[in-house]
């Protein structure tokens, strides 16, 4: 009966997060798989430490550290390009730069086009 229970549950959970990546924008998805991602590491940290394998936990970080530093460095880069730092021009975009930017035309358009090309953007 448990088992039957815990498949219930699971099911309803993973239609819940189906339900949000249709209506969520890429921001709230990105910042959600970000969340989540940590949130896992963080309990796998935790389990490896009550088990008693905290050198093994410490050494996988230190061997992602690298990584998280090379994105970091990129995410930093392309904000600041983007809101008039180096290389960047102004952090105001035109109309224009936007309809570019999401592969709209320029014929006029409704907001459910623009959405739909944002959230697919």
């Amino acid at each position: 009966m448990h088992i039957l229970l815990l498949a219930l549950g699971g099911a309803i959970g993973l239609y819940a997060l189906y339900s949000f990546f249709l209506k969520a924008s890429p921001r709230q998805v990105k910042s959600f798989s970000l969340t989540f991602g940590l949130v896992m590491l963080s309990g796998a940290l935790v389990f490896m430490a009550v088990t008693g394998r905290l050198p093994a936990a410490i050494a996988l970080v230190v061997a992602i550290l690298p990584f998280v530093r090379g994105i970091w460095r990129i995410r930093r880069e392309k904000r600041g390009t983007a809101a008039g730092g180096p290389g960047g021009a102004s952090s105001q975009m035109t109309f224009q730069e936007a309809q570019e930017i999401l592969g709209l035309s320029s014929q006029p358009m409704n907001k459910d086009e623009i959405l739909k090309a944002y959230k697919n953007w």
